[in-house]
Protein backbone atom coordinates (compact mmCIF):
# COMPACT_ATOMS: atom_id res chain seq x y z
CA UNK A 1 0.00 0.00 0.00
CA UNK A 2 3.11 2.49 0.67
CA UNK A 3 4.45 1.78 -2.65
CA UNK A 4 1.34 2.48 -4.69
CA UNK A 5 0.79 5.52 -2.06
CA UNK A 6 4.33 6.34 -3.28
CA UNK A 7 3.80 5.90 -6.86
CA UNK A 8 0.75 8.15 -6.79
CA UNK A 9 2.48 11.41 -5.28
CA UNK A 10 5.30 10.84 -7.38
CA UNK A 11 2.95 10.59 -10.74
CA UNK A 12 1.19 13.79 -8.79
CA UNK A 13 4.96 15.42 -9.15
CA UNK A 14 5.43 14.70 -12.27
CA UNK A 15 2.43 16.78 -13.67
CA UNK A 16 2.60 18.84 -16.62
CA UNK A 17 1.85 22.82 -15.75
CA UNK A 18 -0.85 22.84 -17.61
CA UNK A 19 -2.46 19.43 -16.35
CA UNK A 20 -4.39 21.65 -13.51
CA UNK A 21 -6.52 24.34 -16.16
CA UNK A 22 -10.23 23.51 -15.95
CA UNK A 23 -10.94 22.51 -19.35
CA UNK A 24 -14.65 22.22 -21.23
CA UNK A 25 -15.26 20.28 -24.45
CA UNK A 26 -18.03 23.04 -25.34
CA UNK A 27 -15.32 25.86 -26.57
CA UNK A 28 -14.10 23.05 -28.74
CA UNK A 29 -17.18 21.74 -29.93
CA UNK A 30 -18.32 25.60 -30.83
CA UNK A 31 -15.14 26.08 -32.97
CA UNK A 32 -15.45 22.74 -34.98
CA UNK A 33 -19.12 24.00 -35.88
CA UNK A 34 -18.10 27.30 -37.05
CA UNK A 35 -14.84 26.28 -38.67
CA UNK A 36 -15.48 22.68 -40.70
CA UNK A 37 -12.64 20.34 -41.08
CA UNK A 38 -9.87 20.33 -43.37
CA UNK A 39 -9.75 17.45 -44.47
CA UNK A 40 -13.60 16.08 -44.22
CA UNK A 41 -15.65 19.23 -43.91
CA UNK A 42 -17.34 17.69 -40.97
CA UNK A 43 -18.34 20.16 -38.05
CA UNK A 44 -17.60 17.80 -35.12
CA UNK A 45 -13.87 16.94 -33.63
CA UNK A 46 -15.34 13.64 -33.71
CA UNK A 47 -15.61 13.54 -37.53
CA UNK A 48 -11.89 14.95 -38.30
CA UNK A 49 -9.07 12.43 -38.84
CA UNK A 50 -5.73 13.41 -39.04
CA UNK A 51 -6.62 17.06 -37.31
CA UNK A 52 -6.71 18.10 -33.88
CA UNK A 53 -8.30 20.92 -32.43
CA UNK A 54 -5.44 22.47 -30.30
CA UNK A 55 -5.37 25.96 -28.68
CA UNK A 56 -3.45 29.14 -30.48
CA UNK A 57 -1.81 30.53 -27.22
CA UNK A 58 -1.12 27.60 -24.25
CA UNK A 59 -3.74 28.23 -21.48
CA UNK A 60 -0.70 27.95 -19.39
CA UNK A 61 0.43 31.44 -20.47
CA UNK A 62 -2.68 32.84 -20.35
CA UNK A 63 -4.53 31.68 -23.40
CA UNK A 64 -7.87 31.29 -22.97
CA UNK A 65 -10.29 28.44 -23.33
CA UNK A 66 -12.43 29.82 -26.17
CA UNK A 67 -12.98 29.40 -29.75
CA UNK A 68 -11.21 32.39 -30.82
CA UNK A 69 -8.30 30.87 -29.52
CA UNK A 70 -8.58 27.72 -31.57
CA UNK A 71 -7.39 26.14 -34.66
CA UNK A 72 -7.44 22.98 -36.83
CA UNK A 73 -3.94 21.29 -36.51
CA UNK A 74 -2.64 18.29 -38.46
CA UNK A 75 -1.88 15.70 -35.49
CA UNK A 76 1.81 15.25 -36.56
CA UNK A 77 2.35 19.10 -36.14
CA UNK A 78 0.33 19.20 -32.81
CA UNK A 79 2.12 16.55 -31.58
CA UNK A 80 5.52 18.61 -32.07
CA UNK A 81 4.07 21.91 -30.98
CA UNK A 82 2.95 19.90 -27.50
CA UNK A 83 6.23 19.42 -27.27
CA UNK A 84 7.19 23.11 -26.98
CA UNK A 85 4.43 24.05 -24.85
CA UNK A 86 5.26 21.59 -22.01
CA UNK A 87 8.73 23.02 -22.29
CA UNK A 88 7.35 26.76 -21.89
CA UNK A 89 4.97 25.51 -19.17
CA UNK A 90 7.45 24.38 -17.15
CA UNK A 91 9.36 27.75 -17.60
CA UNK A 92 6.00 29.55 -16.51
CA UNK A 93 5.42 27.33 -13.44
CA UNK A 94 9.27 27.39 -12.21
CA UNK A 95 8.81 31.63 -12.79
CA UNK A 96 11.25 31.68 -15.41
CA UNK A 97 8.80 33.74 -17.37
CA UNK A 98 6.20 35.35 -15.73
CA UNK A 99 2.41 33.98 -16.51
CA UNK A 100 0.70 37.12 -17.39
CA UNK A 101 2.78 38.25 -20.22
CA UNK A 102 1.03 39.91 -23.64
CA UNK A 103 1.24 37.87 -27.05
CA UNK A 104 4.01 40.61 -27.96
CA UNK A 105 6.06 40.41 -24.60
CA UNK A 106 5.48 36.71 -24.79
CA UNK A 107 6.70 36.34 -28.11
CA UNK A 108 10.09 38.24 -27.43
CA UNK A 109 10.79 35.59 -25.31
CA UNK A 110 10.82 32.36 -27.60
CA UNK A 111 13.34 32.39 -29.83
CA UNK A 112 12.35 31.13 -32.77
CA UNK A 113 14.79 27.87 -33.84
CA UNK A 114 13.19 26.66 -29.96
CA UNK A 115 9.47 27.48 -30.06
CA UNK A 116 8.93 27.61 -34.09
CA UNK A 117 5.68 25.78 -33.96
CA UNK A 118 4.00 27.92 -30.83
CA UNK A 119 5.65 31.23 -33.07
CA UNK A 120 4.16 30.48 -35.79
CA UNK A 121 0.52 30.02 -33.81
CA UNK A 122 0.22 32.88 -32.26
CA UNK A 123 3.34 35.48 -32.71
CA UNK A 124 2.87 36.03 -36.19
CA UNK A 125 -0.25 38.26 -35.31
CA UNK A 126 1.70 40.71 -32.72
Amino acid sequence: MRYILTMLAAAALALPAHAEIARSSVPKRQYAAEHPCPSTGKRSPAGCTNFVIDHLRPLCSGGRDVPENMMWQRKPESLRKDREELRLCRKIAAGVIPKGLSDVHLCKRLPAASYPMLRNAFCVKT
